[in-house]
């Protein structure tokens, strides 16, 4: 399980240095070096919120696994009925 993990920390990752990267370009492009290191501190807040969601998976699964019942929403259409009908 921590293999996974770590591989979809790694996938996770990647495609947020892509996503942050294109659009650190266009800041660097406006603004210069200026606001790198905030960028930069930015960029590693995210991967650590990534990492800690990633860590609370396996208590989501074992919850699950264990028979808990997933929350109900009160939805205004749970009963089966729609707002616009």
């Amino acid at each position: 399980m921590a293999g996974k993990l770590l591989g979809l920390l790694e996938a996770l990752t990647a495609a947020q240095a892509l996503g942050f990267g294109a659009a650190g370009l266009v800041i660097f492009s406006q603004v210069g070096g200026a606001g790198l290191g905030g960028f930069a501190i930015l960029f590693a807040g995210a991967v650590v919120l990534t990492a800690v969601f990633l860590a609370l998976l396996p208590f989501s699964r074992s919850a699950a696994e264990a028979g808990a019942a997933p929350a109900q929403l009160p939805w205004p259409w749970s009963s089966g009925s729609w707002p616009w009908s």
